[in-house]
């Protein structure tokens, strides 16, 4: 049996990193990407101890659009396919929505959402010329419900529920 090959962006903390541990334990073949590199090695070593078989970084800053479909790309090529992507990576904030500036929200959207996007943009139509795949992302119960102090996380989250249900139903 082929070990799973898995993509997982925001690897570094949190619930990107937990999960991880969760298909290293597995055996799959893991592909970690965040923006620190001295945590995505550091998560990659326990990754190694707990039974990956295989563990690649491709550190990238998600709110850098240009280098998206590059990033995709290489993902995809370190082991001839991805059979899961984990669409993670996110940021947050704690500001009123007067406080909120138009910079941060375009940072807050193109990290939680543009970067999802452009990244399934690239890996689903070689995920579905490959025979199928698996792509999930995190959301949150605040892309159902506003909550203060998170007005663009909040509309960043919303918008994955309404992409990645539009991709569910057609797929």
């Amino acid at each position: 049996m082929m070990m799973k090959r898995v993509w997982i962006t925001g690897a570094s903390s949190g619930i990107g990193e937990n999960c991880a541990y969760e298909y290293a334990a597995m055996g799959c073949r893991l592909l970690l990407t965040a923006t620190r590199l001295n945590r995505l090695e550091a998560v990659a070593d326990r990754c190694r101890k707990l039974g990956a078989a295989d563990v690649a970084l491709l550190p990238y800053d998600l709110s850098e659009p240009d280098g998206i479909a590059d990033l995709a790309g290489r993902a995809w090529r370190q082991y001839a396919g991805i059979d899961i992507l984990f669409c993670n990576a996110g940021i947050s904030q704690r500001t009123t929505v007067e406080d909120t500036t138009m910079e941060m929200t375009r940072q807050i959207m193109e990290v939680n959402f543009f970067a999802s996007v452009g990244i399934v943009k690239t890996v689903l139509p070689l995920m579905l010329e490959a025979g199928g795949g698996q792509i999930a992302v995190t959301t949150s119960i605040a892309g159902r419900f506003g909550f203060p102090l998170r007005c663009a996380y909040s509309a960043s989250k919303h918008a994955l529920y309404g992409y990645f249900e539009t991709l569910r139903a057609e797929y």
